[in-house]
């Protein structure tokens, strides 16, 4: 009898524990079917923190953007019960702000805050070693914005830096298109085509942290972030014997965290030469030679008859040729295009910035073979974190002109 009931009490025990798991699994797997079927559509507008409608704002679902309709109401989907589904919400002059889906569910508007004066837009300066305040920077530092490049015409990053900073002189040399390695040393006939100045000094540029020759490696606008000008004793003296002269510390393109983006630019245009040598006619060139013989006592060396035909200007006459060679040879405008390819984006942990652009520039001869300038960029900037203390960037770019 003893047997019986204690073989009945453990049948009871095991009976017990299958039902308990039977009973937990069904539970989550009810758990699971709930947490997949709440998928609920939201609808919000983005307000200031007055509740007042912020007409400019964005809002993104990873990577993502969503356009708003004409009441300024933003219609998607989200898990309300996903905590991983994350919607982004920013617009100028306010802090962005980043919710789940569980915080979404059941609200109409998300208020934003007033972005603080040190994070505004533009108050910050990019430098070789660190992003300063502007409130905290005791020098004088120039920012240009590479949006602000991108409309001048030229495949010389130099001249568009013309205006744009108070203090710096651009002054162009020649009209030749382009900028080539060797104008800085001065071979094959080349000379310094633009020179960029402050004070009467040569500035030096950093590219991305690195001295480099812009000469060297020629930069498209579209590869240009934010471009700073270095030019006082209290900002060069950070960085020693470099900066004696100044720094242009030009910072590239680079991708940014849920921020996926695709550019095609394409220009096309004609450059005006402004400047070309003046020569006189033929008939003008005889009769200022007639004029100065006079004034040294000599017999005139052209007739009337002479400077009559000298005036029909026939290139073809063999006693009285008068040809405007400069118009024959050479032409007073010269095309340009330009055109670029990028893209960027990433997440926390890898971030990337692509960039495809090419650049040409007619030549000004009417006749013979062309001598045009073309020039293709590319870029690739890589970031990759690591963990929370390193990072690590690898960036390839070439150009092929």
């Amino acid at each position: 009898m003893g047997f019986y009931t204690r073989a009945y009490a453990h049948s009871r025990f095991y009976l017990i524990f299958l039902l308990g798991i039977l009973l937990s699994g069904t539970i989550s797997a009810n758990n699971d079917r709930g947490i997949a079927a709440e998928i609920v559509t939201v609808s919000i507008q983005v307000v200031d923190e007055e509740g007042n409608l912020i007409p400019d704002a964005q809002v993104k679902i990873g990577e993502n953007y969503i356009a708003a309709n004409e009441n300024g109401f933003f219609f998607f989907e989200v898990n309300e019960m996903d905590d991983d589904a994350l919607v982004t919400m920013s617009a100028a002059g306010f802090e962005d702000k980043t919710v789940s889906g569980s915080e979404m569910a059941g609200r109409d508007s998300i208020s934003l805050e007033k972005s603080k004066l040190s994070v505004i837009p533009g108050e910050l300066v990019p430098l070789p070693y660190l992003d300063m305040e502007r409130r905290h920077a005791t020098g004088s530092y120039n920012v240009i914005n590479g949006e602000d490049l991108l409309s001048y015409p030229s495949t010389d990053l130099r001249l568009s830096f013309a205006g744009k900073a108070t203090g710096l002189q651009v002054t162009e040399h020649h009209g030749a298109p382009g900028a080539h390695p060797t104008e800085q040393r001065g071979f094959y006939g080349f000379s310094n085509k633009a020179s960029v100045t402050a004070r009467g000094r040569n500035l030096t540029y950093v590219i991305d942290g690195r001295p480099a020759d812009i000469a060297e490696i020629p930069l498209d606008p579209g590869e240009v972030a934010s471009v700073t000008v270095v030019k006082d004793i209290v900002g060069k003296a950070m960085y020693g014997p470099l900066a004696a002269d100044g720094i242009m510390y030009i910072k590239t393109r680079r991708g940014l965290e849920n921020d996926a983006f695709l550019r095609v630019n394409l220009e096309s245009g004609t450059s005006i030469i402004d400047r070309f040598p003046e020569w006189v006619s033929g008939a003008d060139y005889a009769r200022l030679n007639n004029i100065a013989r006079e004034a040294d006592g000599f017999s005139p060396s052209y007739s009337l008859d002479d400077i009559a035909e000298f005036e029909k200007n026939n290139p073809y006459s063999l006693k009285y040729p008068s040809v405007d060679y400069r118009d024959y040879m050479l032409k007073d405008s010269r095309a340009f295009r330009r055109a670029n390819l990028s893209a960027g984006g990433g997440s926390e942990t890898a971030r990337y910035f692509l960039y495809l652009g090419y650049n040409h520039e007619g030549d000004i001869f009417s006749i013979g073979s062309k001598a045009d300038y073309n020039r293709i960029n590319l870029r690739s900037n890589v970031d990759i974190e690591i963990n929370d203390r390193i990072s690590t960037e690898l960036d390839i770019n070439g150009s092929l002109g």
